[in-house]
């Protein structure tokens, strides 16, 4: 339902790469954005590290850290929890963690599950992510208070082999002050 409110913003494009794996130590995910705005003729930039590591051989539980900048933004560590399982032919990859930056007044945590599954004969993956978390809202105006988020990037690419997909992402992003 598209209505006089609904915008939908096109005011650039975005180069996005990133990595999803795992070794003898756990999981590991990297991803890198830039993003080139048309209506100030900006460029932004951004990386997202997360690395788990196995907490025992009996045990899928992985401790999680990570960092993540962008251009114009105060970084961001992680550190966390993980817990990969599957149901059926779908992979899921939640995570639990606290947030710090620097300039936080209080704390901030993030849940994000990572969801993953392939169709067509392998050839088809489908991917993306969900994610709630908070974070502080800064006004001049008003005592620092917090914002609950989400966001949503589900994707799909087509598998030319094991190591090269191309394909797309939609974003879904909301912000609540409370």
């Amino acid at each position: 339902n598209v209505n006089e409110t609904t915008k939908i913003k096109r005011d650039g494009f975005k180069a996005k790469f990133e990595m999803l794996g795992f070794d003898s130590l756990g999981i590991y995910y990297w991803n890198t954005s830039t993003q080139y705005s048309t209506n100030d003729k900006s460029i932004s930039a951004q990386i997202q590290i997360l690395r788990g590591f196995n907490i025992s051989k009996r045990s899928k539980f992985q401790a999680l850290l990570g960092h993540q900048s962008a251009t114009g933004m105060t970084s961001q560590y992680y550190v966390g929890i993980h817990h990969p399982f599957r149901y059926g032919r779908v992979k899921f990859l939640p995570f639990f963690t606290y947030v710090y930056n620097k300039d936080q007044h209080s704390a901030d945590f993030r849940f994000t599950s990572g969801i993953s599954t392939l169709l067509a004969k392998r050839k088809l993956m489908v991917f993306g992510f969900v994610s709630g978390y908070t974070r502080d809202k800064i006004s001049q105006d008003a005592p620092p208070s917090k914002e609950i988020g989400f966001q949503a990037n589900p994707q799909v690419w087509f598998r030319f082999n094991k190591q090269l997909a191309a394909g797309g992402e939609l974003g879904v992003d909301y912000l609540a002050s409370r």
